[in-house]
């Protein structure tokens, strides 16, 4: 018989011969309804052989029930019967104990998975093989004296089980006499019991005990390399990670100076220069409004300036009402964009290059005697390389913010112009006679009564623009710092981690085929595996 069937159909045709004289008492009791035995679901796992000499037994004791012949006679014998097969088993999964010792050895050096069966406990457990859950009941059988010798305990036992072919034989509801141990497990019981499980029991995989040793081989150096794999990108995550904070610090510090630079010499005098051009606006309009001999405007230029919203050739209200406003903060300006922000950009370039110093050292140092030379001068090649990107890439935002800042000083004049199109639009619409007259009355008046309006809306619009302008180039000095740092992550584990991870799974192939070599020639030697087979 299979080993693969010796606990399983142990437990069974026990089951079976329990029912046969349950039934037997329940026949003595009903001497007027005596009924053909139904053994259930219990036998469904019995061989094809024990099956069919079953099935016969049945048809005959439909018939004794007829001829009245001897019934109990024959269940008793039927029993008896049950019995011998279960010796027979007991003797071949005796011949497997040198087998399995052989194989606990082997678990020793955690070369396999283990389950020990342990019938000092009379609670039932919930075990784990491979990551799937088997309830294994446990109970105590007390055989008779005459059947002593029938019965197979060997105590705490090795189960080797190959995950890949665990499956596990339904039970039956009444599992009170089962032997020793008996597996339950927690899926339903197939559509058809008869045939499905006597052939999964043909099959041999109610309870599969494969012993390869190349598979427990395997699971250990797996175990291993993915242990060892860890701790090699261990140092490297541990470097890289500090690299990241230590730069990502660097961007909070450089974006917060350079906020802070532009508050303080240049948002913080927006609302006095802001005071200031209210003041000049009269001043400014009465110079359109003068006669055209001491400077004022001719009536036709007036109209076209204002058709353009105030802009008319060479002439542009809106910059000449801004000027005032810029000259209050112009030195402040040129400080902020030409003195104080150029440093910022070279000590951030120093201290990232800084920080890619010590990251160098640091993703080496760890692996410095493993480290091949050819990989350590690439690697200080690379660094070498990433300074100088490092320079080149902060010259554009550099560039940018130079470029922008012109630009954002002639927003004042654009948002004058947004708040003075209604008035425009008013004295262009002036036609007939003294309508030159009308519309210097009409810029003059709104001079006097809405020019603070106008200027400070013109600068919390220059506020909001110059800090956005911080916020885009912060974004920017992001952008570069997370290029380096794919940059490095990539090259150094390159050059570090991934020749490691290839060197020792060329030692895991070489550890798998030793000890698999090992085992095989043990077993050999002993000639283990002929005890099963």
């Amino acid at each position: 018989m299979h080993p693969d069937t010796d606990i399983s159909l142990l437990a069974q045709l026990h089951f079976v011969a329990e029912q046969t004289a349950r039934h037997l008492r329940i026949w003595k009791g009903q001497e007027n309804e005596r009924a053909c035995p139904d053994f259930g679901d219990g036998w469904a796992g019995v061989t094809p052989m024990l099956r069919g000499m079953y099935t016969q037994r049945v048809e005959y004791l439909g018939s004794l029930e007829v001829h009245g012949e001897d019934y109990e006679g024959f269940v008793k014998g039927l029993y008896e019967q049950c019995y011998a097969g279960m010796d027979q088993l007991a003797v071949e999964m005796t011949s497997c104990i040198g087998f399995a010792d052989f194989k606990a050895q082997v678990n020793r050096f955690g070369l396999t998975d283990t389950i020990v069966l342990d019938a000092s406990s009379d609670d039932d457990d919930l075990l784990y093989v491979s990551g799937r859950s088997v309830q294994v009941k446990k109970e105590k059988v007390e055989p008779s004296s005459d059947n002593d010798d029938l019965f197979f305990s060997p105590g705490p036992s090795a189960v080797f089980l190959k995950a890949e072919k665990l499956e596990i034989q339904q039970g039956t509801e009444d599992m009170s006499s089962i032997p020793e141990y008996s597996v339950v497990p927690k899926t339903e019981m197939l559509d058809d019991p008869f045939y499905e499980e006597a052939e999964l029991v043909e099959e041999g995989l109610a309870m599969d005990y494969d012993l390869q040793p190349a598979l427990s081989v395997d699971v250990f150096v797996d175990i291993v390399s993915d242990i060892k794999r860890l701790e090699i990108e261990a140092d490297f995550k541990i470097a890289i990670g500090k690299l990241e904070k230590e730069i990502q610090e660097l961007e909070k510090g450089f974006n917060s100076d350079l906020e802070k630079i532009i508050r303080e010499n240049v948002i913080n005098s927006l609302d006095r220069a802001a005071h200031w051009a209210n003041l000049q606006y009269p001043q400014t309009v009465s110079r359109w409004n003068a006669p055209v001999k001491e400077g004022g405007l001719h009536w036709q230029t007036y109209r076209a300036t204002c058709r353009r919203n105030g802009v008319f050739r060479d002439k542009n209200m809106n910059k000449e009402l801004a000027e005032p406003m810029l000259d209050k903060i112009v030195v402040g300006w040129q400080r902020a964009f030409e003195i104080l922000i150029p440093p910022r950009f070279q000590e951030l370039g120093k201290s990232m290059d800084k920080y890619l110093h010590l990251f160098h050292k640091d993703a080496i140092d760890p692996q410095k005697e493993i480290v091949a030379d050819e990989a350590k001068m690439m690697l200080d090649g690379t660094v070498r390389a990433y300074q100088e990107s490092i320079r080149q890439m902060l010259e554009q935002p550099q560039s940018y913010l130079k470029s922008q800042q012109k630009e954002n000083s002639r927003m004042i004049s654009d948002v004058i112009a947004i708040n003075l199109y209604r008035v425009y639009q008013e004295c262009a619409a002036q036609t007939g006679q003294g309508t030159l007259a009308k519309m210097r009355d009409i810029m003059q008046h709104h001079a006097e009564v809405n020019g603070s309006n106008v200027f400070h809306r013109s600068a919390r619009g220059l506020e909001k623009q110059l800090l956005g302008l911080v916020k885009e180039t912060g974004n920017k000095i992001a952008d570069i710092i997370g290029t380096i740092l794919g940059w490095a992550s990539r090259d150094y584990r390159s050059a570090l981690v991934e020749p490691q991870i290839r060197r020792f799974s060329e030692q895991q192939v070489r550890m798998r085929q030793e000890m698999n070599e090992v085992i095989k020639t043990t077993e050999a030697e002993l000639q283990l595996a002929q005890l099963c087979y």
